[in-house]
């Protein structure tokens, strides 16, 4: 059963996709569980526009490690189901139930954390007649949806340890293509994190910065020159100039056209970044308030579902 329930406000956030109109987001419906252990459903009042995100964070069961949990999208759950979407840690495969009956159950795939197989993160990205699922960063496949406007109930029930449950929803009208570059201000980040989730085409960057316009953090990847498969972070760009650069090799987190999300926390000795939840590395400041002074984020080169800061 549901043991507490703490509602998050005041995420910033942005999100489009090939089919959705190019829009900002706020992140202001975030459930946060300690633990679902009987087949009773967790159930949220939610409703759904194209471009929205709809995010679940958990880890199966321990003690029912076997047992499946589903994610189901519903007319107050009487008239059948829009999507039902069940994932099994026993065979790892999904199901999907649509309309008013079982229409058809297909094998999806293996899709477990190497470095930690009990861990799920679902993403559904929906548009006026679809949604994406992605199981822990990998699109599974695209499910038709017969009327989005019908979806204003989603029950999560099963088995399941859930850390959070994520929705978007759209609250402004436009914003600039991060296919070229976006950027955006924000309060003071302190000790907090930003995250963003997106596709990368080509090199992309992530940078965070304050003042008048300077970064403190400017973070590229490398696909195709001699640096291929390298982070590359930057110092501070002071009046227009950037400092050294340093490569950051090793695994390469990224792939392009893939989800990814990176995770940024702002601590007092550095930044520490997260790609899908797994540690790359950190990068000492490069202000000497690093309290005060990121009050901006910039990206490019991407499709940015997602941005938050909390």
């Amino acid at each position: 059963m549901v043991s507490s329930l703490l509602l998050f406000s005041s995420f910033l956030a942005l999100g489009y996709g090939s089919e959705y109109a190019l829009k900002p987001h706020i992140f202001n419906r975030d459930f946060e569980y300690l633990d679902i252990n009987d087949n009773t459903p967790m159930n949220f009042p939610l409703s759904f526009a194209p471009g929205d995100v709809l995010k679940l964070e958990g880890r199966y069961h321990l003690k029912y490690e076997k047992e499946p949990f589903s994610v189901e999208f519903n007319n107050n759950g009487t008239q059948g189901y829009q999507l039902n979407f069940a994932l099994s840690p026993d065979t790892t495969f999904a199901v999907l139930q649509k309309s008013s009956s079982i229409e058809k159950s297909e094998i999806v795939g293996d899709y477990l954390v190497e470095h930690d197989p009990r861990k799920v993160v679902l993403h559904f990205i929906f548009a006026a007649k679809s949604v994406d699922v992605y199981i822990n960063y990998v699109n599974v496949k695209n499910y038709t949806i017969d009327d989005l406007a019908l979806i204003n109930n989603v029950d999560v029930r099963g088995y399941m340890n859930v850390r959070r449950v994520s929705k978007s929803s759209d609250v402004m009208k436009e914003l600039a293509d991060c296919e070229t570059k976006c950027k955006q201000n924000f309060l003071p980040m302190r000790e907090g994190r930003f995250t963003v989730l997106g596709k990368a085409s080509d090199d992309f960057s992530i940078a965070l910065g304050g003042g008048n316009g300077n970064y403190h953090f400017y973070m590229n990847t490398r696909y195709h020159d001699s640096r291929q498969g390298c982070v590359i972070v930057r110092n501070n760009q002071i009046d227009q100039k950037f400092g050294p650069h340093e490569d950051r090799f090793g695994e390469f987190p990224f792939h392009k056209n893939t989800l990814f999300e990176v995770t940024i926390y702002n601590a007092k000795d550095a930044l520490y970044v997260y790609v899908n939840g797994k540690y790359i590395f950190d990068f000492s400041h490069r202000t000497k308030d690093y309290i005060n002074d990121y009050t901006f984020w910039e990206l490019e080169q991407m499709k940015a579902f997602s941005v938050f800061v909390a």
